[in-house]
């Protein structure tokens, strides 16, 4: 069997309309211009050094400057091959042995940055009334706007309260999330916003806030996933 027949199945499987296939088959056209039409049981160690080589050696332009890829893109190329290579090896096909460790490049530690809590009252408060909702949905559960923008009521189990997603992967089938819904009274994420006489978040107009309540200013701290969301 062909890396390309092995490559057309794994689409097959793993679906066409996925936000990753386009880079999956950009990587596909560049690994079958470098091995040539080969049998996947002919792939060796070999044949990715020498490709990965390649993949050092070019360089692409960004904010007007060649520069050569990052060690992120080369490790999408070695994992894209690898489960090509674990695709083929479910069904049948004779694969040769890899070390997969030692094609990995090193990246750089990826920083993150918080909201702070004064940010999060000004994008809650500044955002329109109609991506409100999406927004607190999102930060609250923990999903990926995509996601929850994509939400079906067959993903919603009421019974069990919990919503299943099917999470972003370039493997076939890709990886099932759940999010449990919040037992118990319904919760109506709020923002309290002290000394500016603002309604908070979630109440009518002239709806008091009720005492068991806890009325910190920080709404977000009921995050996925001690409180998910109502």
């Amino acid at each position: 069997m062909l890396l390309k027949d092995v490559f057309d199945s794994y689409m097959t499987v793993s679906g066409e309309n996925r936000g990753a296939a386009y880079m999956d088959r950009l990587m596909f056209q560049a690994m079958d211009k470098a091995f040539g039409p080969k049998a996947v049981n002919e792939i060796s160690p070999l044949d990715l050094s020498n490709y990965l080589k390649k993949m050092r050696d070019k360089r692409i332009k960004r904010d007007g400057v060649l520069r050569p890829l990052q060690p992120a893109t080369l490790n999408k190329h070695t994992q894209f091959l690898r489960r090509l290579l674990t695709h083929a090896d479910a069904l049948g096909e004779p694969v040769q042995r890899f070390r997969w460790s030692s094609f990995h490049v090193m990246e750089a530690e990826q920083k993150t940055s918080y909201l702070t809590i004064p940010e999060e009252h000004i994008a809650l408060v500044d955002m329109d009334d109609y991506i409100r909702p999406l927004f607190l949905f999102s930060v609250l559960s923990g999903v990926r706007q995509a996601n929850a923008l994509s939400l079906q009521w067959d993903q919603v189990d009421m019974d069990n309260r919990v919503i299943t997603f099917q999470g972003k992967s370039r493997r076939p089938g890709g990886k099932t999330y759940i999010v449990p819904l919040r037992v118990g009274q319904p919760h109506r994420p709020r923002l309290h916003l002290p000394g500016q006489g603002q309604q908070p978040l979630g109440l009518q107009e002239g709806e008091a806030v009720p005492a068991d309540e806890d009325s910190r200013p920080h709404v977000l701290g009921e995050a996925w996933p001690g409180q998910a969301m109502a």
